[in-house]
């Protein structure tokens, strides 16, 4: 009877410690699972952005903060390592909660310019991949859902092993330095417009096709209606538009954005014509932007404070500056 009772309770015993096995290694799966999908989304997000944070910096700026232009490789730098602490397994209580915050602060000011400045792109992927609004939000409903899962079930574990301390100093070091050296030119400029180039074939061409003028001379301002350093511009801009010579002058603004405030304030004497924001971003890369074209070809770009203004632009090309 005693040796009964003995192997009964011995597979009590062993079963009970089974089901707390099977259930450990679910939930650790599950957990690198998460761990895997949210990574893989900031690393590749912060690496997107690297490659051209300016126009990182310009979509900080259309969301109305154009003070924080100058941190926007620091925001990169901070997805770089968020991503990798994530992959690597580091700190995941901590790391989970860093991001949980990030992602909520992000969403936050997604909402409000996408409520009250119209725009639909949320920029989180760089000018590489377009995401829609609706999915913006549900995928950070659902990071922000794993990083509360990790922070409930994962144990902290503070120490550092020495190779994935470095890989992180060193891949988020170089995405920082990659972010600051693009802050003012793209790594890959891809359909970016520039001074010399014949404007009858590419991007520029099949959005304004017939809106560019290919025999004689013409103007356009590229600008966002919510980027202060454009409402600075908007008043050169007019004078130009007033000059003998440069009456085809348009204006070119991303169809996200709302140009009422703009206008009502503004006063533009030049026609505006609005394309896709993401289209628009691949071309200049920042505004404001000034073109001008002779005969289809880009003979003058001037960019954001170096836009001159009308009396003083003639005197420039009659000059040859």
């Amino acid at each position: 009877m005693l040796c009964d009772d003995l192997m009964v309770s011995l597979k009590v015993f062993l079963n009970l410690n089974l089901s707390v096995i099977n259930s450990d290694t679910k939930r650790h799966d599950m957990n690198r699972t998460i761990k895997i999908i949210i990574g893989v989304l900031f690393l590749f997000s912060g690496i997107a952005k690297s490659l051209d944070a300016a126009n990182f910096a310009d979509l900080i700026s259309r969301y109305g903060f154009w003070w924080a232009r100058s941190i926007s490789p620091f925001i990169i730098g901070i997805e770089i390592i968020l991503g990798l602490c994530m992959l690597l397994d580091i700190a995941p209580r901590i790391t989970s909660a860093v991001v949980f915050f990030l992602t909520l602060l992000f969403t936050l000011l997604f909402a409000n310019a996408y409520i009250f400045r119209h725009i639909s792109d949320c920029g989180c992927m760089g000018t590489w991949v377009h995401v829609p609004p609706f999915v913006s939000f549900a995928r950070n409903i659902l990071i922000m859902a794993g990083c509360v899962w990790l922070w409930k079930t994962e144990k902290e574990e503070l120490s550092w092993k020495f190779n994935r301390k470095w890989i992180v100093y060193i891949v988020g070091g170089y995405g920082l330095i990659l972010a600051g050296s693009t802050l003012g030119q793209p790594i890959i400029l891809q359909d970016k417009i520039m001074q010399s180039r014949q404007v009858n074939t590419g991007l520029f061409y099949s959005t304004l096709n017939g809106k560019i003028t290919r025999t004689g001379r013409s103007e356009y301002f590229f600008f966002s209606p919510g980027c202060t350093h454009c409402w600075n511009a908007t008043e050169n801009i007019k004078s130009i538009k007033e000059m003998p010579g440069f009456e085809n002058l348009i204006g070119i603004t991303s169809d996200d954005q709302n140009t009422d405030e703009y206008i009502a304030k503004m006063h533009p004497n030049f026609p505006i014509v609005k394309i896709s924001g993401p289209d628009l971003f691949r071309m200049v890369h920042s505004v404001p932007v000034l073109l001008i074209l002779e005969n289809g070809k880009i003979t003058k770009r001037y960019n954001g404070d170096k836009i001159p203004c009308g009396p003083v632009l003639e005197k420039m090309m009659e000059g040859g500056e």
